[in-house]
This record gives structure tokens, C-alpha cells and sequence, in this order.
């Protein structure tokens, strides 16, 4: 299917799919308000736009806001959109992926020069070499105070008015963000629907304390490394530094790596706890329909089954998702149930849905 036929796909599809509905459904679609609030209408439906952003063209022409909330569809006003996916640049913990990002590619780039271009006397020279590995350990300082503030915000203890803070605009983005965690955090109509989604604030919790520990060993091991500099190299021709900083910055890479994946995942877990907070808590919501990629929908799947018991009735083929042909519809609503809900949780939904590209996300 070529991407004219994905446009003809989701323009008549979902059209001829909606339009005759009789009763209120809530459509949950992976995209956020930012997206939808700065699609450029005139912009049309073609086959020169990626298929997201076909998608999105197609629901900014064809839901309106009302009262500056509800989001209605033009068509058919039983129809309700609403976007699942909180993450967006002012979210802290994007912040903290994308400070890592930049730092994982300047190391990418420093070993790459260690490899192909670097002289043993630029080596060798003191001043080079401390500014490369400060300049790391700057960056990695800078990923340390905004991983301590979400910490500190999950665990109530910044609020806007502690004065703690460099600069207006840091005070500015730290109070965004204290609003959306305490909304998905706090703010519940109903007490057990809290509780039960409370366990991957914990997740979250968890993952940051993850993050910190790979912090502090790379901030202890670079201060070292600097300190003890020209003690490492004393013997050049025998235990030449080219082999040793490639190593070191190895290792640094290393660990890297794994804040990526570890901040990824909160990331993904703060879409799952935002989608099944609105699902789940508002009452006017009774009929829903979930568009999203395969890794949120089987992290969905988990929560509604795992935390709240809901059953998958579908009469499907669920061989070809499901990790055995020979599992029926309540043998998949059991392995579900079964799932342990511990920091490997994503890991074996992974494997349980055959998502083995996705495993190595996750912690096993």
C-alpha cells in the first residue's frame, strides 16, 4: 500500500466508519494538544506528507473545540476526540531525553575521532583532554539537576513557591510541570482508580532512581579520570592512552545508553498512566476507541487487564500477536493478569505480544 493509498485509507475509512454513529464514543488518537492546536489548516491531504501528519491534518479539519474543550467532530456530533499522548518539549522528562540525546551524540563523536583522527600528541596534551571530559561531566551535571527536579516533584517536595531556582524560565518550566504530574498524580474523581494507577508512578520512581545511580558513577569516575590524568598514561608505549580514553569514553557511552532507554520508558509509562487516568476517571466516558502504535496499545492492553480486571473479548486470531497459536482468549487474559508488576513488566508484555524489536527497550 503506497502512501495516496493510506490518505484514501484514513480520509474514508474513518469517515464512513463514524459518521453513522448512534451513541457518544470517545476516539483516543497518539498525538498531543500541542499538535493539534498548531496544524497548519491550510495544508492539505497529499501523498508528499508522512502518514502522522496525514493523520493529524485529517482530525484538525475535521473535529472542532467546543467551549474551548470538548473536542466534536464536524460530522457527527456523538463523536469526541480526545489526544492520549502528554509529551511534548515542556514535559521535564523530554527535557531530560533530549539532553541525554545530545550528549550520547557528542560521545559518539569524540569516539569516532579517537578512532579515526586523533594524534598521540593532541593525546597527550593535558588541556585537550580535561576540556573534552569537563565538558561531559558538565553535561551530565546539567541531566542530573533536571532528572533530581522531576524526582523531587514526583515525590512532593519542590512546589513553585520555593525559591530554589536559577532563572525565571527554569521556575516557569518547573511549574508546567508540577501541573501536569499533579494532574495525572492527584487529581482523580474516583480514590481506587488512583491507587491502582499509582503503580507506575512507583515505575517512574524507580527508573529515575536508575537513572541517578548511572549518573553519579559517571560523575565520580570523571572526576577521577581528570584527577588522576597524568598518573593513567605514564607509560604510553606500553599502555598506550588511544586504547584507554577509547575505553573510558566506551564506558561512558555505556551507561549513557542505558538513561536512554530508562528515560524512554518513563516516558512512554507517563502516555499510558495520562490515557487510562481520562479513560478510566470521567464518567461521561463510556465507549472508547484507542488509535495508537503497538507498543502503547499492548501497554494499554496491560493496564486495563493487569490493574483493572477488564477482560479482551474480541474474537480474533491472536496467534498472530500472541507468543502461542495454541492460547485462547481467556488463557491471554490470564498470562496477562499474571504479568508481575515490577520494573520487568514491559519487557514481558514485549515478548507476550511477539514485540521482540522492543524488548531491548526494556529492562528484562
Amino acid at each position: 500500500m503506497n502512501n495516496l493509498d493510506n490518505i484514501k485509507f484514513i480520509d474514508q475509512y474513518l469517515f464512513n466508519k463514524f459518521k453513522n454513529l448512534n451513541k457518544k464514543t470517545d476516539f483516543f488518537i497518539e498525538l498531543n494538544d500541542n499538535i493539534l492546536n498548531n496544524l497548519n489548516l491550510s495544508n492539505n491531504l497529499n501523498s508528499s506528507n508522512n502518514y502522522l501528519n496525514n493523520l493529524e491534518l485529517f482530525f484538525k479539519k475535521q473535529f472542532i473545540k467546543i467551549n474551548n474543550k470538548i473536542i466534536q467532530s464536524k460530522f457527527n456530533s456523538n463523536l469526541r476526540l480526545h489526544w492520549s499522548d502528554m509529551r511534548h518539549d515542556n514535559l521535564i522528562s523530554f527535557k531530560i531525553q533530549h539532553l541525554n540525546n545530545a550528549l550520547l551524540k557528542s560521545i559518539n563523536n569524540q569516539i569516532s575521532l579517537l578512532l579515526k583522527n586523533y594524534k598521540y600528541e593532541e593525546l597527550l596534551n593535558k588541556e585537550i583532554t580535561i576540556n573534552v571530559y569537563q565538558s561531559i561531566l558538565n553535561s551530565i551535571n546539567n541531566i542530573k539537576k533536571y532528572v533530581l527536579i522531576f524526582y523531587n516533584i514526583l515525590n512532593d517536595k519542590i512546589t513553585s513557591s520555593l525559591k530554589l531556582f536559577e532563572t525565571d524560565k527554569l521556575k516557569e518550566e518547573i511549574e508546567i510541570n508540577i501541573k501536569y504530574i499533579n494532574k495525572i498524580k492527584n487529581k482523580y474523581e474516583n480514590q481506587e482508580i488512583k491507587n491502582k494507577l499509582n503503580f507506575f508512578i512507583l515505575i517512574i520512581k524507580n527508573l529515575l532512581k536508575l537513572i541517578i545511580n548511572n549518573l553519579d558513577y559517571l560523575i565520580s569516575n570523571i572526576n577521577l579520570y581528570i584527577n588522576n590524568f597524568n598518573n593513567l598514561f605514564y607509560l604510553i608505549y606500553q599502555n598506550p592512552i588511544f586504547d584507554n580514553a577509547i575505553i573510558f569514553m566506551t564506558n561512558i557511552l555505556r551507561h549513557i545508553i542505558k538513561i536512554d532507554k530508562y528515560i524512554n520508558n518513563i516516558n512512554n509509562i507517563l502516555v499510558d498512566i495520562f490515557t487510562l487516568r481520562r479513560i478510566l476517571d470521567k464518567n461521561y466516558i463510556q465507549n472508547v476507541i484507542i488509535y495508537s502504535d503497538s507498543g502503547f496499545t499492548m501497554k494499554h492492553i496491560f493496564g486495563l487487564v493487569n490493574l483493572f480486571n477488564f477482560k479482551i473479548q474480541n474474537n480474533v486470531n491472536f496467534s498472530t500477536i500472541f507468543n502461542s497459536s495454541n492460547k485462547n482468549i481467556d488463557e491471554l487474559n490470564k498470562s496477562i493478569q499474571n504479568i508481575p508488576r515490577n520494573l520487568s513488566y514491559l519487557y514481558k508484555i514485549a515478548i507476550m505480544f511477539n514485540l521482540y524489536e522492543n524488548k531491548n527497550n526494556y529492562i528484562s
